[in-house]
């Protein structure tokens, strides 16, 4: 299997939560489809951002979409698509190569003339839908991590953290979507609404 898809079933086993900070709602959801969302708000940024000209998908109605966007395999279909894999985002200088091919003849009566044949080969690449993902999965690989070890620092010799019911921690959408640095460093936000007892 593909480190790709071998990467997306097993993100396929974890969830992350949603946090709506405006209207201080909470979804939970299955990693895929987080990381769906994601891959979408970063395209849509890629079309707002100082290099939108750069671009290449100007509309993402140009990607394929699954016939049944509710169905809960319809994320995995979208992520796995061959051909919204491979479309191109932004185009990258193209790289040249040249090859020399040197062949000789003999003509009646004469040396060996030597006749030199120049090929120049023109590779076009660019960044793909498919490298873009594989970029926002790498961020979401480094969150799990993070949130891994705060778990194992109820080891014994290791104090208790304890953090109110009254925040939460967790971090930007749009960080890492837009995969910026701040992408991995914690945020804290205070639920108001939260008027429970005890800490988790």
């Amino acid at each position: 299997m593909d480190a790709y898809f071998d990467t997306l079933n097993s993100l396929s086993g974890s969830y992350v939560v949603l946090y709506d900070v405006v209207a201080e709602r909470a979804w939970l959801c299955n990693a895929v489809h987080a990381l769906l969302h994601l891959a979408r708000a970063s395209l849509k940024h890629d079309s707002r951002s100082d290099f939108a000209a750069e671009c290449l998908l100007k509309d993402l109605s140009d990607l394929q979409e699954d016939a049944d966007p509710t169905d809960p395999k319809a994320a995995v279909r979208f992520l796995s698509n061959r051909q919204n894999l491979e479309r191109l985002l932004f185009p990258n200088p193209d790289t040249f190569r040249t090859e020399e091919t040197r062949t000789t003849t003999q003509r009646a009566g004469h040396s060996l003339v030597p006749e030199i044949t120049t090929t120049e080969y023109r590779v076009s690449t660019g960044v793909r839908l498919k490298d873009r993902i594989n970029q926002i999965i790498y961020v979401l690989e480094q969150i799990v991590d993070h949130q891994a070890n705060i778990d194992t620092f109820s080891a014994p010799g290791v104090p208790l953290r304890f953090t109110p019911r009254t925040n939460l921690e967790g971090y930007r959408f749009m960080d890492v979507a837009a995969r910026t640095a701040r992408a991995v460093t914690p945020r804290r936000i205070s639920l108001n609404t939260y008027h429970g007892a005890g800490k988790s």
